[in-house]
């Protein structure tokens, strides 16, 4: 095969490629997820990698970004479906926050990528 198809954005294909660098769980994903397109992309990270996935749902659907890998040429296509940039609550950061507070620093280095959902306060 020539090619692959995966789910999710940046932050969620770094993380399921990273986490298959060692078989224990030291790769963490924080991120936001609604509807039935965030459910299908948490149920695909969990069954394809030994990523902990923390996420916290919200009320908006998340988009849905598929990247195709052309293996012949190493050139890489990715399909957003959906709005752009659904609007996140405080509710719903506050629990994002959460989750990174109950880390409490259990980890030795941090990404953030991908883009972040309109709705978040300026100190996040």
């Amino acid at each position: 095969d020539q090619s692959t198809l995966s789910a999710g954005g940046m932050g969620q294909e770094m993380a399921v490629h990273m986490s298959k660098l060692s078989d224990e769980h030291k790769v963490s994903l924080l991120q936001f997820d609604g509807g039935s397109a965030g459910e299908k992309l948490c149920e695909l990270i969990r069954s394809s990698s030994n990523v902990n996935l923390h996420s916290t749902k919200t009320i908006s659907e998340t988009i849905s970004q598929y990247h195709l890998h052309d293996l012949r040429w190493g050139e890489k296509t990715v399909i957003t479906e959906g709005k752009q940039s659904h609007r996140v609550t405080f509710s719903e950061e506050s629990c994002l926050l959460e989750s990174i507070r109950k880390m409490n620093g259990k980890f030795k280095s941090v990404s953030l990528t991908g883009g972040l959902p309109n709705g978040l306060s300026k100190s996040f």
